[in-house]
């Protein structure tokens, strides 16, 4: 991401192209997180969801970007629809229980690390 400027313009461009480039509004969703303007992210991983229901990165950065906007309920959802697309992923359960953690809700959270490590 050496180039994030050009990077976005050229993501905005492609989804101008091709509205239903799944692709392109993931990788924009991923600039936006990285410059913390996650309402914008958040919009953008809908829209790859939206696009492409299979892609359990969308849903899952989509529910760690809700987390961070303390959309506690949502991010919920979005971990079970993760889990649900993958029911092994490690990465879903760690970043589920991350957030139950900052829940003090520690037995859901010990629940998911131990679901995660296997």
């Amino acid at each position: 991401m050496g180039d994030k400027a050009n990077a976005m313009k050229d993501y905005q461009r492609a989804i101008s192209l091709n509205p239903k480039y799944a692709l392109a509004f993931f990788n924009a969703a991923n600039l936006y997180f990285y410059n913390r303007q996650f309402e914008q992210a958040c919009e953008h991983y809908s829209q790859a969801f939206e696009l492409d229901p299979a892609d359990e990165s969308a849903v899952l950065n989509r529910a760690i970007t809700r987390a961070l906007l303390r959309e506690v309920p949502e991010a919920l959802q979005d971990f079970s629809e993760a889990l649900r697309l993958n029911p092994y992923s490690s990465h879903v359960f760690f970043n589920r229980a991350n957030l139950y953690c900052s829940l003090r809700q520690y037995r859901n959270a010990e629940k998911d690390l131990s679901q995660g490590e296997q």
